[in-house]
């Protein structure tokens, strides 16, 4: 897999990809997942998905429990610096696309 992903990002994108990497490390998982995306979208709170999940009454707490429920924490320390899924690579290409 290719750790690097060569399509542009707006601040808020980066910003999100921040939170979600800080994400991935805390549940100490070595690559950044969809899972990790959608809390970091959730923390960031300004995008249309944030403001989507905010009229189901989804927040923070909520998704960072479900996400833990269906994705345990890893049982060992990842490295300091987490790399993109091939899931999240494709995801970021498809998004860039449209």
């Amino acid at each position: 897999m290719d750790d690097t992903v060569d399509v542009p990002m707006t601040d808020r994108a980066k910003r999100v990809l921040s939170l979600a990497a800080e994400e991935a490390l805390r549940m100490k998982h070595d690559s950044i997942r969809s899972e990790h995306l959608l809390i970091g979208l959730t923390v960031e709170g300004a995008g249309v998905a944030a403001k989507v999940l905010r009229e189901f009454d989804a927040d923070v707490p909520s998704i960072r429990s479900a996400v833990t429920r269906m994705t345990p924490p890893g049982e060992t320390e990842p490295p300091r610096i987490c790399t993109l899924s091939e899931e999240t690579e494709q995801l970021l290409h498809r998004a860039h696309q449209e």
